[in-house]
């Protein structure tokens, strides 16, 4: 069974070769590599060991990533510090524990790392917690780090209007809950399914659903375009059997769509 980072790697490669834009080529060697939002730091570090000739940066807007390498012995097997490999917090807090959405959208120094830098920018299900008042500036913030001929990978999933759109599915499995229930109802199911089930970190799991900014898919890809990107592969996956019920307020469309991959480049 592979672990995250490897299926999280493995699955951006086998991505980008079904668009044929191929990983191996576009980051070639001695080149800049960004995660932006890197979370804990474990894909990141998959990345520098598996391109040790480039440079790997991961932001994020927390601190989470501190302890990667410990983290990693466990996740990959691997004892080693790679040397290109560096992490940066893009965000006004210093706080180590991992907490989406737990700063202030608006002092997020969307102008921290750089310009025409990267080869290679990636993104995995990071777009769905980045306040919408943001978004148009985050996207800004990774085309200008880009090199003329960069390509940018994207993928959420969960979309927020699907099945699981929530990211409360461990503790509240009913489908489209979130877009059922009023909010005090829900959270009293969630807060009463984790008690039952001893899920812990529930107030942090709360917070997360709370501050999605609900984008669709097709929102992702006219802000990428707004922003200058040219979309060289579009991929999408769809789950679940909307009720009339729903239908009567959201397009079907936009309920089963639960994923999006985009692989845009600068030129």
């Amino acid at each position: 069974m592979l672990s995250k980072p490897d299926y999280i790697f493995n699955t951006i490669v086998s991505d980008m070769n079904s668009s044929h834009v191929y990983l191996d080529e576009v980051v070639g060697e001695y080149t800049n590599i960004l995660e932006y939002g890197a979370g804990s730091g474990e894909v990141s570090y998959r990345f520098a060991t598996e391109f040790p000739k480039s440079n790997v940066l991961g932001v994020d807007v927390h601190n989470s990533f501190e302890g990667v390498y410990e983290r990693a012995s466990v996740a990959l097997g691997s004892h080693i510090a790679p040397r290109n490999l560096s992490f940066r917090n893009i965000g006004p807090s210093s706080e180590k524990k991992y907490l989406i959405s737990n700063v202030d959208p608006l002092q997020v120094d969307s102008d921290a790392i750089g310009l025409n830098e990267y080869a290679f920018c990636y993104s995995w299900c990071v777009f769905e917690h980045i306040d919408i008042r943001t978004l148009d500036n985050a996207i800004k913030s990774i085309f200008n780090s880009l090199k003329p001929d960069g390509v940018f990978y994207v993928k959420i999933n969960p979309l927020y209007y699907s099945v699981r759109g929530s990211h409360l599915h461990s503790i509240v499995e009913e489908p489209w809950a979130h877009l059922i229930y009023d909010i005090q109802t829900l959270r009293q199911k969630a807060f009463k399914k984790a008690r039952v089930t001893g899920v812990k970190a529930t107030e942090a799991m709360w917070h997360q659903f709370e501050t999605l900014n609900r984008i669709t898919g097709s929102d992702l890809v006219d802000a990428l375009k707004k922003g200058g990107f040219n979309i060289l592969h579009e991929d999408r996956k769809y789950e679940g059997r909307a009720t009339k019920y729903l239908l009567n307020t959201y397009n079907e469309e936009v309920l089963r769509n639960k994923e999006i991959t985009l692989i845009c480049s600068k030129k």
